[in-house]
């Protein structure tokens, strides 16, 4: 008779993964509503980047030439007829917006896991 182990602690490593993913997606979703648009490169080059189990650490990032520059440059204009939440620290601001709601995501995710 095969015997399996439900390691409860796997199970939790799990559960955070999953609400750290949650989160990120998140996240990236509230950062496209304000990427500054020219071309649609700077918004399509989103992408988020998974925890796991061993790695409890969950990213967004945008990957252009110019995504620093447009994210940290506070004197730069960024017309709205695009995009009208278009603005500076489009990924900063939302990620402190955001930081009780994917805290209280990966928290869900845990009480599921625990029942």
């Amino acid at each position: 008779m095969p015997v399996q182990w439900n390691d409860p602690y796997m199970a939790l490593l799990n559960a955070a993964a999953r609400g750290l993913n949650k989160g990120a997606t998140a996240l990236m979703a509230e950062s496209q509503a304000r990427v500054p648009v020219d071309s649609t490169d700077l918004g399509n080059s989103a992408a988020t980047h998974d925890a796991t189990p061993s790695n409890l650490e969950s990213a967004v990032t945008y990957d252009t030439a110019y995504a620093v520059i447009q994210h940290e440059r506070l004197d730069f204009h960024h017309p709205t007829d695009h995009n009208p939440g278009a603005q500076a620290k489009y990924l900063e601001g939302p990620a402190v917006e955001l930081r009780d709601k994917i805290g209280a995501v990966v928290g869900a995710e845990i009480r599921r896991e625990m029942g």
